[in-house]
């Protein structure tokens, strides 16, 4: 063999060797007073205990509405006729001047129709301002600068919001996103209730004007979820956020899943079998009576036992999750 394919046979093994040294992170040396230094920063952060009293609107944050009334109108939906004209949905606002106002959700914007309660008329309005020599814009892209025009009252009372807002922390008024409250029926007192229509609509509001937003299939958009790159921050970052928020909406419709079941709104799927042995499904999740009606646990504790084995499987499940372990697919 040749001298010179000896030496570079020879070579390589140095050259892997450089190569592994240079890709290993750099080890930081610290003298003893700067490890010190860092456990006291570390153990003044744990010992740390909030205070309350710094995030909670003191006094109580109480913005008062900028409008009498908001919500849809009774003549929604719309037609086939008017939804070739382009109409979306119909509004219905009272400002605080006491005025109502028919709106209607167009493709090009918002404007103010000619309906009344008893009469539909979708041609859009022409409104006079008090005095009566000139007009009001009835007619907007945007839904927040048609209701300032209507209503100078409404632009007087979000100016006042606002400048409300600035003076206390975000987490005082913003709603939690994707976490739970501990304990939200603790409250010092209980506040006046007022009378809106919009808050029988909300389930109208949050699935959509025909519910197509309250059928979701978990499984499928968890997995997709799971196979979303993660090779660096961001894109891991990414990924967390929204599996995070994918699993508060399939937690919260569990619940209310679990609720309406226990308050007997939900009918089940073999309504002629055992009460023990019924299943429901409700927004694509299965739902079964965590108790032994089988039999498959007679000798090893019954019911009882039968609970136990399904706190475990939230335990693997929740494992799992955890660890999300490359290749490994699970059912939600």
């Amino acid at each position: 063999m040749p001298e010179s394919e000896e030496k570079a046979k020879s070579e390589e093994p140095v050259d892997e060797k450089k190569d592994e040294e240079s890709e290993k992170p750099k080890e930081i040396k610290l003298s003893d007073e700067e490890k010190q230094e860092v456990l006291d920063i570390v153990d003044q952060i744990l010992e740390q205990t909030p205070d309350v009293s710094e995030f909670a609107a003191n006094p109580p944050l109480n913005p008062a509405p900028a409008l009498r009334s908001l919500h849809i109108s009774s003549w929604s939906p719309p037609t086939i006729q008017r939804k070739l004209r382009g109409d979306l949905f119909y509004l219905q606002s009272q400002t605080l001047e006491g005025e109502t106002f028919h709106i209607t959700a167009h493709v090009s914007g918002f404007f103010v129709n000619n309906s009344s309660i008893t009469r539909f008329d979708g041609s859009m309005k022409t409104v006079a301002t008090a005095n009566g020599k000139s007009t009001k814009l009835s007619r907007s892209h945007s839904l927040l600068t048609l209701l300032k025009s209507l209503s100078p009252k409404f632009t007087e009372q979000t100016e006042k919001n606002g400048e409300l807002l600035t003076q206390y922390l975000s987490e005082t008024y913003s709603l939690p996103a994707a976490t739970f409250l501990a304990d939200p029926w603790l409250i010092k007192q209980e506040s006046t209730p007022i009378p809106d229509l919009a808050r029988s609509q909300e389930l109208l509001l949050k699935g959509g004007l025909e519910g197509a937003d309250l059928h979701k299939n978990y499984n499928d958009d968890f997995q997709s979820l799971r196979s979303l790159p993660k090779s660096n921050l961001p894109e891991r970052m990414m990924r967390e956020k929204i599996l995070t928020k994918t699993s508060y909406d399939f937690t919260v419709s569990a619940i209310q899943g679990a609720m309406a079941i226990a308050r007997g709104e939900l009918t089940p799927m073999n309504p002629n079998e055992e009460p023990r042995q019924h299943i429901y499904l409700r927004n694509n999740i299965f739902y079964s009576i965590a108790i032994d009606a089988s039999n498959i646990f007679e000798d090893a504790g019954g019911d009882e036992a039968s609970r136990v084995c399904a706190s475990k499987d939230i335990n693997a499940i929740n494992f799992l999750n955890r660890i999300d372990a490359k290749g490994v697919s699970h059912l939600r």
